[in-house]
């Protein structure tokens, strides 16, 4: 399995899991089960508005991934503005009357609005239905590094409210003092879904940006962590207020605030240069005159330009969980990432048609010598390779009416020479000068006539090979 295959599995995977938990929410609305709302009696349960996101969200992310670009995009708005609208009812602590829009809820357990969702989940709504729309924005070229930070923090808030929920540490899930708890299967749903947007995103990210952007998602989810853990010491132990306690807590402020700024700084400065690189690297891709595919030295496809969507009919997101083996199934993997030179090729296109290619190979290094990455360019021949063979056919058929013309020239030629010598005593014998001269005439063409035909029989059956000439030395004067 690839790398973009095992990507698109877990997009897939953590998708389908959380339209699956927004489903099973939804049905226990509908039929007044309480056993599918709410994973213990005394936790609080997931809400109609939040599980019907989740459904739209997961379906959203998996349209992303696959290039769906207006469908996503419409989910996405649709979220946002489900979460963004919650998130002003609760900062305005006004009723906008959207909460029981679609469905009346009686079920008041852990919650002091009808049908209202957590401020948690309205923020994870918001936030992870703005990385589904911007990973819709194709002209946004930092998109998958923005999708990716946004789903790491989401990620770190949703498993923090897990583990509130496991170590009974309320301020995880519970951000407005018992009045609207955060629901536990509403935290595994948005944690799903933000694995999901996190490596969509990380199917179209280069390598090595990819590499850097995990490390920060994992230096946020563990300053996250770290500070959930430290707040829930102090809230479990009661530790009075002391001047060491405060100065404590002030140094650890420092430690997880102030100590990482330099770093995400020079981090987004990195990204922002690599992203710039990219950016031009991906303006010649499409733009060269040539098509162009970057694979891995195993031959996966990493990078796919427009003009070969044009030609082989694959998506960048289909082409990516690809082997070039795929495009050239008549060759070897290994042939094609080290021809030498161009090369003529058999390409196949989705459909199934074939087209022919020339192929030329030009592997990248690291600073070690080390094949990272394998470009080859490609130029359709097809229309050329049709020409010359319509050039042949052409020239097969001059070839073949010469030769048939000529060979039915040959035997009325050889039939009237022959005659003639057959006469020849005859007229030498007994025809006056005059005769004798014109049947001379006609002698000669005929020789000359014979001969000719001949030579544009010998000279067909030397083009097909049927007869292997011998190259002689002679003197010219004589000839």
């Amino acid at each position: 399995m690839t790398r973009t295959q095992l990507y698109f599995s877990i997009v897939f995977g953590t998708s389908f899991f959380a339209i699956l938990i927004g489903l099973s929410v939804l049905f226990g609305w509908y039929t007044d089960n309480r056993l599918l709302l709410q994973i213990g009696p005394n936790f609080a349960p997931m809400r109609y508005n939040p599980a019907l996101c989740v459904v739209i969200l997961g379906i959203g992310i998996i349209l992303a991934s696959l290039d769906y670009v207006i469908i996503a995009r419409i989910t996405a708005l649709f979220v946002i503005a489900i979460g963004s609208l919650t998130i002003v009812e609760y900062g305005l602590d006004v009723n906008l009357y959207i909460d029981e829009i679609l469905f009346k809820q009686t079920y008041l357990l852990k919650t002091k609005w009808p049908g209202r969702m957590a401020p948690n989940a309205a923020l994870s709504l918001f936030f992870l239905g703005t990385s589904v729309l911007i990973l819709t924005l194709k002209r946004l070229h930092v998109r998958y590094i923005v999708a990716k930070t946004f789903s790491a923090m989401l990620f770190a808030f949703n498993a923090l409210a897990i583990l509130g929920y496991l170590f009974s540490f309320e301020l995880a899930y519970d951000w407005t003092n018992g009045s609207s708890n955060f629901a536990l299967n509403a935290a595994f749903a948005f944690t799903f879904l933000s694995i999901g947007t996190y490596f969509s995103a990380s199917i179209n990210l280069q390598k090595e940006l990819n590499r850097i952007t995990d490390y920060i998602a994992l230096g946020f989810i563990l300053l996250t962590m770290i500070t959930g853990l430290w707040l829930h010491f102090q809230y479990v132990y009661s530790i009075p207020s002391t001047d060491t306690l405060q100065t404590i807590n002030f140094l650890f402020q420092i430690l997880i605030f102030f100590l990482p700024l330099p770093i995400i700084i020079l981090l987004a400065l990195h990204l922002t240069y690599m992203s710039n690189r990219i950016d031009v690297f991906s303006k010649i891709f499409d733009r060269a005159s040539d098509i162009l595919i970057s694979t891995n030295p195993e031959g996966e496809i990493v990078e796919w330009s427009d003009k070969a969507v044009q030609l082989f009919q694959y998506s960048s997101s289909e082409a990516l969980m690809l082997s070039i083996g795929k495009i050239f199934p008549k060759k070897e993997i290994r042939e094609i990432l080290t021809l030498q030179g161009s090369q003529e090729a058999t390409a196949e296109k989705k459909d199934g048609t074939t087209c022919f290619v020339e192929l030329v190979s030009c592997p990248i290094s690291d600073v070690g010598g080390k094949k990272t990455t394998i470009v080859l360019s490609i130029r359709d021949v097809t229309a050329r390779r049709e020409i010359d063979t319509m050039k042949a056919n052409v020239a097969q058929m001059k070839s073949q009416f010469i030769a048939t013309v000529a060979h039915e020239l040959r035997t009325p030629i050889t039939t009237i020479h022959n005659g003639l010598q057959a006469i020849e005593p005859t007229v030498i014998q007994h025809a006056p000068e005059e005769e004798k001269s014109v049947f001379s005439s006609i002698t000669k063409n005929s020789e000359k006539l014979l001969f000719i035909t001949q030579n544009i029989l010998d000279y067909q059956a030397l083009e097909k090979n049927i007869v292997t000439p011998q190259i002689e030395k002679i003197d010219i004067d004589t000839f």
